[in-house]
């Protein structure tokens, strides 16, 4: 009842934020499909669906963790308020950063895109790598009270998974008056399961994502990385998770995880 109270008011910030979401939408029109496409879904001439293929798109999902148990611990309107400051603070990571951009927001999840420009895989990584750290930086600048203090709460505590590969882009008209811009397929659900099964205040990147990255790159040179074996019911898949602050520790068995952690630790 508490998180469904949440989703509410988080919906009236969806609402006043509509206008916006449909000026981005003709953008990212704009930005990913052709010219002459963009044309028909503006003139109402397309199909109700328009769907282009990308390669080499990074994706980065963040969450909040622990959310029920901050609903029981303070009221709705503070929530609200936490993840409304938190999610303009993303906004404002994104605005400055090149090549990327957000696609969606639903409560507390975030999701970044990088942008169909001429970069090359890796160049496109290290930006989302840099936002991911912007954004751990963010949030830990966002503290509680003094009442979630007492309790052990610092600061809103976030996840973030990171994955590259190919992505489906649809425009859905769905008969109305704006299209809305989509991403699907198994690099949107990659991204979402990394945010998943990964750690409080770390990034858990996919072995696609953390093969793009320049070993040799400024950004990601003194970056500590620890080696996982993910077991995802499937197929295992290698993984790995970097601390988003110098003062977090990469855990050894990460929650909601079922981890084989190697045994050696390598930095990027």
């Amino acid at each position: 009842e508490l998180l469904a109270r949440v989703n509410r008011h988080l919906n009236n910030r969806e609402t006043i934020e509509e206008e916006l979401e449909e000026a981005n939408s003709h953008r990212m029109l704009a930005e990913f499909l052709p010219q002459n496409l963009v044309k028909q879904i503006r003139s109402g001439s397309v199909d109700e669906f328009a769907a282009e293929q990308h390669q080499d798109c990074c994706m980065l999902v963040s969450d909040v963790t622990d959310l029920s148990r901050l609903a029981e611990l303070i009221s709705t309107c503070d929530l609200v308020q936490y993840i409304n400051t938190m999610c303009s603070k993303f906004d404002a990571i994104v605005s400055r950063t090149q090549g990327v951009f957000p696609v969606s927001t639903f409560c507390s999840k975030y999701m970044v895109v990088s942008k169909e420009d001429n970069a090359s895989p890796a160049k496109k990584a290290q930006r989302m790598l840099r936002v991911a750290m912007r954004m751990m930086h963010s949030v830990s600048r966002i503290t509680f009270n003094e009442e979630l203090r007492a309790l052990g709460y610092d600061h809103l505590i976030i996840r973030i998974g990171l994955h590259s590969g190919d992505a489906l882009t649809g425009a859905i008209k769905g008969g109305g008056h704006y299209p809305k811009y989509k991403f699907f397929g198994r690099s949107v659900k990659m991204a979402n399961r990394m945010e998943e099964t990964g750690a409080g205040m770390c990034v858990h990147m996919s072995e696609e994502f953390f093969n793009c990255l320049d070993p040799k790159s400024q950004d990601i040179k003194n970056l500590q990385v620890t080696e996982h074996v993910y077991n995802n019911g499937l197929l295992p898949m290698k993984t790995y998770i970097a601390p988003g602050l110098p003062t977090v520790t990469v855990p050894l068995l990460a929650p909601s995880m079922d981890f084989e952690t190697k045994s050696r630790r390598s930095s990027a």
